[in-house]
C-alpha cells in the first residue's frame, strides 16, 4: 500500500508536469500583425470587340502628296468604343496610347521598322478637337455618349523630314484606360 501511495504520487506530479509542459507549447506571443489594404471601384468599362484590334487603313499615297516638315494625309476617322460603363466613371477615365515614338518628331509614332519601310514621316494621332496625341503619355478625354462611350479619334501620316521615302507604312499602338 505504501509502495501504491507513492506510485500515485509520483503519477500525478508526473502528469501534472506534462500537462503543464504541454500548455507552454501552445503559448501564443504577438509575434506581428497584417493589415490588409485595397479599395472599392466603380465597375471598369469593357472595350468593344470591334474596337479591341483594329485595322486603321490610312491608304497608299504618293510620297509627292507631302510637300515638306509638316504636310500631312488626309486624316482618316476611327473611333474606340467602350460598353458597360457607369455614368459615374465618365469624367474619371484617361487613356494612355502606347508605341514607338519617332525620332523626328516626339508627337508622332513612328513607322514600323521592316524591310522596305516608308521613311521621313510618322503617324499622327488627333482627338476629336483636332489636337495631336502625345505618344506614351495620359490623356484626358471627352467622352460622346452615355453607357456605350465612344473616343473619336483621326490618324494621319505627317512628313517629319523635307522628303518622304516611298515604302511600307505602318505602325502599331496600344491604348490603356486608367480609372481615377
Amino acid at each position: 500500500m505504501k509502495y501504491s501511495l507513492i506510485y500515485s504520487i509520483v503519477l500525478f506530479f508526473t502528469l501534472s508536469f506534462t500537462a503543464y509542459s504541454n500548455d507552454r507549447e501552445n503559448i501564443s506571443l504577438d509575434d506581428g500583425i497584417v493589415t490588409f489594404k485595397g479599395g472599392i471601384v466603380e465597375p471598369a468599362c469593357t472595350v468593344s470587340s470591334e474596337s479591341e484590334y483594329q485595322i486603321v487603313d490610312l491608304g497608299v499615297i504618293s510620297s509627292n502628296q507631302f510637300h515638306g516638315v509638316g504636310s500631312h494625309s488626309i486624316k482618316i476617322p476611327f473611333f474606340i468604343k467602350l460598353m458597360g460603363c457607369n455614368k459615374s466613371i465618365k469624367d474619371k477615365v484617361s487613356i494612355i496610347i502606347i508605341g514607338d515614338v519617332n525620332n523626328n518628331d516626339k508627337r508622332l509614332f513612328s513607322i514600323t521598322d521592316q524591310q522596305n519601310s516608308a521613311s521621313g514621316l510618322g503617324v499622327a494621332l488627333f482627338n476629336d478637337e483636332g489636337e495631336i496625341i502625345i505618344p506614351n503619355k495620359f490623356n484626358k478625354y471627352k467622352f460622346i455618349e452615355e453607357n456605350e462611350l465612344k473616343l473619336k479619334f483621326k490618324a494621319s501620316y505627317l512628313a517629319t523630314k523635307e522628303n518622304v521615302i516611298g515604302g511600307k507604312a505602318d505602325s502599331v499602338v496600344w491604348f490603356v484606360f486608367n480609372y481615377q
